[in-house]
């Protein structure tokens, strides 16, 4: 009976010794994948934060504001103009009958004026472009601002998620240690078997919970344009959300008012017309005056004077002016 009993102490503590080798193995794989999710040392950060960081730092919304204010500077491009000419000719080996002259030098400047108001119109739709753009700013900040929270949220479940994973750890190991205690060789092999089947699964869990919150990290840095691997913590309950209005009537007079979409679509609409109407306003000649002044070879005035000149496009082809409206 006393041999009986010491093989059974020698087979517990070898028991022991591979449950305690267990644990510690999984310990390290939690260490291991704490310092490879990156986020040991962060500052825990809000939502309101972020999104104050998101506002002038996103790449998609800056660029949608430098749309916003090309479209702004274009309505004084569309409604100027075109620019002056200015030409100079001299006439150094004239013909027989043209000896007079030679090395005659003429100075002439015209200035091209667009007839039927297209100039006033070409600037309405400048205008409707803007409020397109400025329309399409507010519709990529909300965007923007929907993926932050998303992914906000995203990353505070899988924090929640691991933890729940590490406090399932903790328990195995303190029921590995019960069974140690209180079982029987067969009874505590077997026992052993179960729990590191399930600290296996629960390393695989906690790797792809790591791996999924790698993501959602990058994705947020991206969003606000810093270094991919960050290391981020989510801090708070994020902003307070508004319930809406519970009226349909309510709900379609905010939408009708607040949303970029359909605002971009209404400007749309209402530059598409403006646009019929520039097709129709391009079968208008266009004017060009001009003032030609003539000089001989010492540049003194000439005795034929000056000349002005009046000139017009003629817009004649019927199937390219049906085009444009088409």
């Amino acid at each position: 009976m006393v041999i009986m009993s010491g093989k059974c102490d020698r087979s517990r503590y070898t028991l022991l010794a591979i449950v305690f080798l267990l644990s510690g193995l999984c310990n390290g794989m939690a260490q291991e994948a704490t310092s490879t999710a990156g986020v040991s040392g962060a500052v825990p950060e809000t939502l309101e934060q972020l999104t104050r960081i998101l506002l002038p730092n996103n790449p998609d919304i800056s660029a949608a504001r430098e749309k916003a204010l090309a479209a702004k500077e274009r309505i004084a491009v569309e409604k100027s103009w075109a620019d002056p000419m200015l030409g100079f000719m001299v006439m150094p080996d004239p013909t027989p009958d043209m000896e007079m002259l030679s090395g005659a030098r003429n100075t002439v400047i015209s200035q091209m004026i667009p007839l039927g108001g297209q100039k006033r119109l070409a600037g309405r739709m400048a205008r409707s472009r803007l409020q397109m753009e400025r329309a399409g700013l507010s519709s990529e900040i909300l965007a923007q601002i929907e993926g932050l929270k998303i992914t906000f949220e995203e990353i505070s479940y899988l924090d929640d998620a691991i933890g729940i994973i590490r406090e399932n750890r903790n328990t195995l190991d303190q029921i590995a240690a019960i069974a140690i205690a209180s079982e029987s060789p067969p009874a505590l092999l077997s026992e052993i078997q179960r729990i590191q089947t399930q600290l296996a699964q629960i390393g695989y869990d906690e790797a792809l919970l790591q791996e999924l919150r790698t993501a959602e990290q990058a994705r947020i840095n991206s969003l606000l344009n810093r270094s991919i691997g960050r290391p981020f913590v989510p801090a708070g309950d994020g902003l307070a959300v508004e319930p809406p209005p519970a009226s349909l009537s309510l709900l379609l007079g905010a939408g009708g008012v607040d949303q970029p979409q359909i605002k971009m679509a209404q400007a749309a609409a209402r530059m598409a017309s403006q646009e019929v109407s520039m097709a129709r306003k391009e079968r208008t000649p266009d004017l060009t005056f001009g003032w030609s002044q003539q000089r001989n070879r010492d540049w003194r005035r000439d005795d034929r004077g000056d000349t002005i000149i009046l000139d017009f496009n003629m817009p004649i082809w019927n199937g390219k002016n049906r085009g444009r409206i088409q």
